[in-house]
């Protein structure tokens, strides 16, 4: 938001994200509910199939009680972008991974690397 100007480019790529997220949740809700003939709405989840006297109520419900799967859902909007920077930089940081090399040696820390150039 403008509350917190970082610069002119992070509040427009932050703008754009913002709105993929807002249009990914009428999208979200729609594939989760399930409307009967007679109007009644039900949680297309699983776990849960709780039935509604209408759909406004279960969309309240999925908002309220599933918004994970939703935050899940919207954070997919940011992989593109974070992707897109992760490239651009020469140094990437990656927690160092722990390398089997058998009962000799045992585990041994092994520090990733990007390639030279962004692909």
């Amino acid at each position: 938001s403008d509350d917190c100007p970082v610069d002119e480019k992070t509040n427009a790529v932050a703008k754009e994200i913002e709105a993929a997220e807002e249009a990914v949740t009428p999208t979200w809700i729609d594939n989760h509910s399930l409307i009967d003939s007679d109007g009644k709405a039900r949680c297309s989840f699983h776990f849960c199939r709780k039935l509604f006297k209408d759909r406004k109520f279960l969309e309240k419900h999925l908002v309220k009680k599933h918004s994970e799967h939703l935050r899940a859902e919207q954070a997919k909007c940011h992989d593109a972008h974070m992707m897109k920077y992760w490239d651009a930089e020469e140094e990437r940081p990656v927690p160092p991974l722990l390398i089997d090399c058998g009962t000799r040696f045992g585990l041994v820390p092994s520090a990733v690397h990007g390639s030279d150039r962004p692909m």
